[in-house]
């Protein structure tokens, strides 16, 4: 199997994200106020959010057999314009239309890395009235990622693509 310990070594940055519904992918049968921002870092094997949102036009989905006591938001695998699964699942939000997502940390193993170096990491938080997501914000990493060498590049798109050697 081909592994890239260390390649993504340099992946750093900030990035403040819009949660919108015209990023939804379906877009949302009703939701004229829904917005939201989140804040992501990534350092190194880190990746942290932390988001609020309003005028959503449900509560968020809360419970169900697997995570009884959390309202549904993630960080999923998906490029722009495509929906994806689920990879990072948030704890602890607040609830209701009208919140927040407390500061959530992920450990990113070299395929997610690779994931975030191609732009295929989006936010998306899901509600009573559109259970496949309400608020969406995609994840597009700095220019010091983008200017990886192009062999480090050629790795990110291999390993996306489950490509084994």
């Amino acid at each position: 199997m081909l592994r890239v310990n260390g390649l993504f070594t340099r992946l750093t940055g900030r990035q403040n994200i819009a949660l919108t519904t015209a990023q939804e992918v379906p877009a949302p049968s009703s939701a004229p106020a829904s917005t939201g921002n989140a804040v992501v870092t990534y350092a190194g094997g880190t990746l942290t959010v932390t988001a609020t949102y309003s005028g959503l036009s449900s509560d968020l989905v809360s419970g169900n057999t697997s995570y009884p006591s959390y309202y549904v938001g993630h960080v999923h695998n998906g490029v722009a314009g495509q929906s994806g699964p689920i990879v990072f699942v948030f704890t602890n939000l607040s609830g209701g239309t009208s919140g927040s997502v407390p500061t959530q940390s992920f450990t990113l193993n070299d395929a997610n890395r690779a994931l975030l170096a191609n732009q295929s990491f989006y936010i998306n938080l899901h509600t009573v009235n559109n259970p496949s997501g309400e608020i969406r914000g995609q994840i597009i990493c700095n220019s010091a990622v983008k200017n990886l060498p192009f062999a480090a590049l050629l790795v990110a798109l291999i390993v996306t693509s489950g490509l084994v050697f």
